[in-house]
């Protein structure tokens, strides 16, 4: 064995000690790192707009957290909840489109 030492006798300790030290897990910062953060997904039904106006008029505006909010509407029905919650919060409020990139404190708007 190489780089082993090995004792002879009545010597305390171990026979064959190996002076191997494992490498120490590389320190992450992630106080800058936006690539994964936690992505709250909200339902409401055509009666929620007001319980999500009060949620979001409450949440500061750096969460770190995005937020998407479904909300079960009749299809005749235009939805003016971007435009509700915009009063409410000061975090964008965007309409989820396809491959559109989450961000952080933004609120994204599903259509049912």
């Amino acid at each position: 064995m190489s780089g082993a030492k090995a004792t002879h006798g009545a010597e305390s300790g171990p026979h064959v000690s190996d002076s191997v030290t494992e490498p120490a897990a590389p320190v992450v910062d992630r106080t800058e790192d936006t690539t994964e953060f936690p992505i709250a997904g909200i339902g409401a039904s055509a009666g929620g707009s007001e319980s999500l106006e009060r949620l979001f008029s409450h949440l500061p505006p750096d969460t770190g957290m995005a937020f998407v909010v479904l909300q079960h509407l009749s299809p005749d029905f235009r939805s003016l909840m971007d435009q509700l919650l915009a009063r409410r919060t000061s975090m964008p409020v965007r309409q989820a489109e396809h491959e559109l990139a989450v961000e952080p404190n933004c609120v994204y708007l599903l259509s049912d």
